[in-house]
């Protein structure tokens, strides 16, 4: 009796491998074909879903490059975890109103895609939803969003307004958009997270609203086609490398608001000639301001009691035969042939 229980036992899991294989290759034969054959329907090259279909689950046409164009029915509500991820050759989507959530990554590496119109019924689109679409030439961002982190590597994305119900920027939310020459942010946005921006170097200008309080690590890193940025007193935070490698700023105003600039925050913004530091700013960190080579003034008031290191590297005028500088900070000026106390007319002066 002990042997034939064994046997029926071991009889289960046997089966239940053979159905996975089964089902395994049944998947492989779908996304060669492009769709799935329960749930969808192809007329005049086009996928339909089924009107049955209420949610489009994860990675239910993930790879499928052959599909070109499918219609959502009115149903779905919402759109799984890499829906159509790498659906490369897929050109166009419309999204019914009955949606409401768009999850993460759910049209990543969509290469192909050159519009999409997101219904205001979307509450939530989720990280990297749109990442590495390159074909993409516009979105409108409907007003139910409260946050953004979806479009990284969006390159052929030349404009975006991002509308007032969003209140935050997230991590790599447009960073590699090197297409994108203008953003208007409406004023409900709180923060701009890590890398938000970077490697947007067709980007010219950007007002940060009044309601900012933080900029966060790299946000404008290597933007450097940025000629124009206003900082809104708001902000109480500026992260490290924040504007690294902004070449074509010429100038910024660092609001009364910032009390330390942080490492690296304006590293290799080569086209800099002028910065005034606020009385409010105790603290400047390492590298803050190294390869800034076209400074010819800067302004630091008393209330800086730290200077870290590197924090005025290759920069030409602190190499200078001849430099004026407070006391404790002559150690920054070991290149100069003379360093003495400051006079009003200097080039480095402490006010």
């Amino acid at each position: 009796m002990k042997t034939k229980y064994n046997r029926r036992k071991s009889k289960k899991p046997f089966r239940k491998t053979k159905k996975l294989h089964k089902s395994i290759r049944k998947t492989r034969k779908r996304k060669q074909r492009g769709g799935n054959d329960k749930y969808t329907k192809t007329l005049s090259n086009q996928t339909v879903i089924s009107d049955s279909v209420t949610s489009i689950g994860d990675r239910v046409f993930a790879h499928c490059s052959g599909l070109t164009n499918i219609v959502i029915p009115d149903y779905v509500t919402s759109i799984g975890y890499r829906a159509f991820k790498g659906c490369s050759g897929l050109t166009s989507i419309i999204i019914p109103d009955s949606v409401t959530h768009i999850g993460d990554y759910a049209f990543s590496g969509c290469s192909g895609l050159t519009s999409i119109i997101i219904p205001n019924s979307v509450t939530r689109i989720g990280t990297g939803a749109f990442q590495g679409c390159s074909g993409l030439t516009s979105i409108q961002i409907p007003d139910s969003v409260t946050s953004i982190a979806a479009f990284r590597g969006c390159s052929g994305l030349t404009s975006i307004i991002i509308p007032n119900s969003v209140t935050s920027i997230g991590i790599l939310a447009f960073e590699g958009c090197s297409g994108l020459t203008s953003i208007e942010i409406l004023g409900s946005v709180t923060s701009i997270g890590d890398s938000a921006f970077k490697g947007c170097s067709g980007l010219q200008s950007i007002v940060i609203p009044d309601r900012v309080t933080r900029i966060g690590d790299r946000a404008f890193s290597g933007c450097s086609g940025l000629t124009s940025i206003i900082i809104p007193d708001s902000v109480t935070s500026i992260g490290d490398l924040t504007f690294s490698g902004c070449s074509g700023l010429p100038s910024i105003v660092i609001p009364d608001s910032i009390t330390s600039i942080s490492w690296g925050a304006f590293i290799e913004c080569s086209g800099l000639t002028s910065i005034n530091i606020p009385n409010s700013v105790t603290s400047i960190g390492d590298s803050a301001f190294e390869g800034c080579s076209g400074l010819t003034s800067i302004v630091i008031p008393d209330s800086v009691t730290h200077i870290g290191r590197n924090a005025f590297a290759e920069i030409p005028f602190i190499n200078a035969e001849y430099v004026e500088a407070p006391l404790r900070f002559h150690h920054l000026f070991a290149g100069a042939a003379v360093v003495v106390e400051p006079r009003p007319a200097s080039q480095f002066v402490l006010k």
